[in-house]
């Protein structure tokens, strides 16, 4: 498996958040799961090689608890071998740089919803280790099934969360996560010198190019 450059394995492409929930209530146990499973996708639609790639982050904290489920299509580079089994890709999945960007994503989403909902969770900033899984089916079957849960699953999130995931989610990618930061305590958002009231800025349509009409 060492013979196999983790950020030549495979190509990844088209990543969307699929869905996104977190639920304010008292947990036993603090823990975060990372686990991913993929399935051969349609040849007449896609390359015989790529496949649909659907992780899961969940997260449990002392206060709440939720998930966030995203998505891509990974196709594999000449560096994986062609007749590898499914044994052998999950375990590439697994330590690849495609499913570490997933869970970039997915943090990053996850550290959003879950302090709009009031949840004070503490995720690595590296993935942790990754369960992965083959399924047996198309990507014009359960694929299917599976991204119109996600759907309904998102139409759930209210507009204002919708609104300070990207809002919050374009301070990121244009300031960097050193430079931005969720104060609850104070209900402030600090980013470069300064900062201003959460309510004031995150949850606003326009705050960001990212919520303006």
């Amino acid at each position: 498996m060492s013979a196999v450059d983790r950020s030549q394995s495979f190509i990844l492409e088209d990543l969307r958040v699929l869905s996104v929930t977190s639920n304010s209530a008292n947990q036993e146990d603090e823990l975060v799961v990372w686990a991913a499973r993929y399935y051969e996708t349609d040849p007449s639609v896609s390359s015989e090689n790529t496949r649909v790639l659907i992780a899961n982050l969940h997260f449990h904290a002392s206060d709440g608890f939720g998930t966030v489920a995203v998505g891509g299509l990974i196709t594999p580079t000449p560096a994986v071998p062609s007749d590898a089994s499914n044994e052998v890709l999950s375990a590439l999945i697994a330590e690849s740089a495609a499913l570490e960007s997933l869970y970039d994503l997915a943090r990053v989403n996850a550290r959003v919803v879950a302090a709009i909902t009031d949840v004070e969770i503490d995720l690595p900033y590296k993935s942790p280790d990754a369960t992965v899984e083959f399924s047996d089916s198309s990507a014009t079957g359960d694929d299917e099934a599976e991204h119109e849960r996600a759907r309904d699953a998102s139409s759930e999130i209210s507009e204002q969360t919708v609104t300070a995931l990207k809002n919050y989610d374009y301070l990121l990618r244009s300031k960097g996560l050193d430079d931005v930061s969720l104060h609850w305590d104070i209900n402030t958002l600090v980013w470069g010198d300064g900062g201003s009231l959460i309510d004031e800025t995150l949850t606003v349509p326009g705050f960001t190019p990212a919520t303006r009409d």
